[in-house]
């Protein structure tokens, strides 16, 4: 019972590192594609200013707004799975806070040994 819990536990805990890891990558992506976009959006925009409408600027003006697009839906997934990792696991108590399972009297086990969190008590005595 305690082995499947540390196991469940464990495995909640490896989903919530890599959920955070594959958020993080996707902002990064989404950052470098929306620098790409701020790169190449300016220079299409100027040539079309200019009035030499040839296929490069129209390209450069297309794939800078792609980017750009891409870039922030990548950033928004980023964000958002972000905060769906850090609430898969929710801790008893938050940093600086009393936690009431230490407080409550602690029960003798079915089997009849005492629980590890008595004090005094020495595992195999």
């Amino acid at each position: 019972m305690v082995h499947a819990n540390i196991a469940r536990a464990l495995a909640d805990d490896e989903l919530r590192i890599r959920g955070l890891r594959f958020a993080n990558l996707r902002i990064v992506i989404g950052v470098v594609l929306v620098a790409g976009a701020w790169l190449l959006l300016p220079f299409g925009i100027s040539q079309l200013a200019t009035g030499q409408v040839v296929v490069l600027p129209v390209l450069d003006v297309l794939g800078g707004g792609a980017l750009l697009a891409g870039g922030v839906c990548l950033i928004v997934s980023g964000v958002r799975g972000r905060r769906r990792a850090e609430s898969m696991h929710k801790p008893d108590t938050e940093n600086g806070q009393a936690n009431p399972a230490f407080d409550e009297d602690r029960q003798p086990l079915a089997t009849g040994g005492v629980p590890l969190g008595w004090i005094g008590n020495v595992p195999g005595s």
